[in-house]
């Protein structure tokens, strides 16, 4: 009853759903997260979701690219 999981938890949860950008934004509302359009990571994930990227390493080397917080596994 007391768990929330982190955005990153439902970021990696949306991936391997393999949902659209529309129902990953849905999914993180209904835990309170959102995706801010002036965050260069959220910018990131939001693009890969826009472009049914979900393959875990190809979503790292983008945020690698621009010196973000790599998403775990």
């Amino acid at each position: 009853d007391d768990y929330h999981p982190s955005k990153e938890t439902i970021i990696l949860l949306a991936i391997a759903l393999e949902l659209t950008e529309e129902e990953l934004e849905s999914f993180l509302g209904s835990a309170s997260y959102f995706l801010p359009k002036n965050n260069v990571y959220d910018l990131i994930i939001r693009f890969c979701f826009s472009k049914r990227i979900y393959k875990l390493h190809e979503i790292n080397s983008l945020l690698n690219d621009y010196n973000c917080k790599l998403l775990g596994y």
